[in-house]
């Protein structure tokens, strides 16, 4: 089952088109990877999905569903939430806040069903355990991302975009990222990921699509992607 669909999805900025009659799809259970150089429209397309930006054209489907021209909280609530580029987070609540206002974005439920346990469980799930009560300011990078994934799960979705969550690390926290990656996916949610540190789009993703200013130049499983021609001129190299 194709749990998102775009078709013909574009949008330009002035005169410029950031992305160019593109069409998608997500099956659902599946970590599905997006990569490019930088402009491409990697982020662009994923502010599309999310209602951050408003499409020119095309349209964007959630089981089934026309998703595009909702509200980003109304796309929220549907089963979609996301991850961004650089971390959004409130710096000056505790972890465990910062969680608990993810679950009141993305559902119905009320301040008071807002559980501090169900917090907790999705800081331990993400391997903050110990660090409910630390405001966000105060928590490393790898932290600060690994907290945003929490609040995005509060949300409960079916499905989940992460935009570049292993940008900065080391290689031990990237590998970790991948497991935590995976382990995401074990739970029931589909994945669709940026990501530029290839050793994590190659290892985990079971399909990846390319943007090259702003079109799809390819799509398929890792090993397509990794020996096309047209990727490696204009991304990977030689």
């Amino acid at each position: 089952m194709q749990i998102l669909e775009g078709e013909g999805v574009t949008k330009y900025f002035g005169g410029l088109a950031a992305v160019s009659n593109v069409d998608f799809h997500v099956d659902q259970g599946e970590i599905f990877g997006l990569i490019g150089p930088n402009g491409a429209g990697k982020t662009t397309l994923f502010n599309l999905v999310s209602a951050a930006l408003v499409l020119k054209s095309g349209v964007i489907k959630f089981k089934g569903e026309k998703i595009s021209g909702l509200k980003p909280y109304q796309i929220c609530r549907k089963g979609v939430a996301r991850t961004f580029q650089s971390v959004k987070i409130f710096p000056n609540m505790s972890a465990r806040d910062n969680v608990s206002l993810g679950a009141l974005f993305g559902t119905s439920k009320s301040i008071v069903s807002a559980s501090p346990k169900e917090a907790d469980e999705l800081l331990d799930f993400v391997n903050l355990s110990a660090m409910g009560m630390v405001p966000a300011r105060d928590l490393t990078l790898v932290n600060q991302k690994r907290l945003e994934v929490a609040a995005a799960l509060a949300t409960e979705p079916e499905l989940l975009l992460i935009d570049e969550l292993m940008a900065g690390l080391t290689p031990t926290e990237t590998s970790e990222a991948m497991d935590l990656v995976t382990r995401i996916r074990d739970k029931g949610i589909t994945i669709f990921m940026i990501e530029h540190v290839m050793k994590a789009i190659m290892g985990v993703c079971d399909r990846i699509m390319v943007l090259h200013h702003g079109e799809k130049i390819a799509e398929g499983i890792p090993q397509e992607i990794a020996t096309s021609k047209k990727v490696i001129e204009v991304y990977l190299g030689e």
